[in-house]
């Protein structure tokens, strides 16, 4: 466990993504939801970006194939997304994970707000798996 991938940011993500349920509970609409976690952010100190485009690059020619807009970017290398749904179907951290395995970026979390029980998801994908990244 001591080589966490960026342990000490995901502590602190999570930690406010916990503070937000804890306050806010559940079934708040997404557009709700992204208000809500910028104001924690900017409270908590996390650095984030807030829709940015994230470029997705071919597995094959390492060319640019096409662009991803996560709900965040947190300090410039966890690409966050946010639901609020009963029930997070399969595909949603399914296309995460994808992202994760088309980008530059390691580590993503996806969100649930709505379902009853709070449902937050680490995937990752080291750039040391990505053939197509040089």
């Amino acid at each position: 466990m001591t080589n966490l991938l960026y342990k000490n940011e995901s502590y602190k993500l999570q930690g406010a993504l916990l503070a937000i349920r804890r306050k806010y509970g559940r079934g708040l609409k997404e557009n709700i939801m992204d208000k809500i976690c910028e104001e924690q952010f900017t409270i908590d100190k996390i650095p984030f970006l807030s829709k940015p485009k994230i470029h997705i690059y071919s597995q094959d020619t390492n060319k640019r194939i096409g662009m991803y807009v996560p709900d965040f970017l947190i300090y410039d290398k966890i690409v966050l997304e946010i639901k609020s749904v009963f029930e997070m179907p399969k595909i949603f951290e399914s296309q995460l994970y994808n992202y994760l395995r088309c980008s530059k970026y390691e580590l993503g979390y996806i969100v649930n707000f709505g379902a009853y029980e709070f449902d937050m998801r680490r995937r990752i994908f080291t750039n040391d798996r990505k053939s197509w990244l040089v």
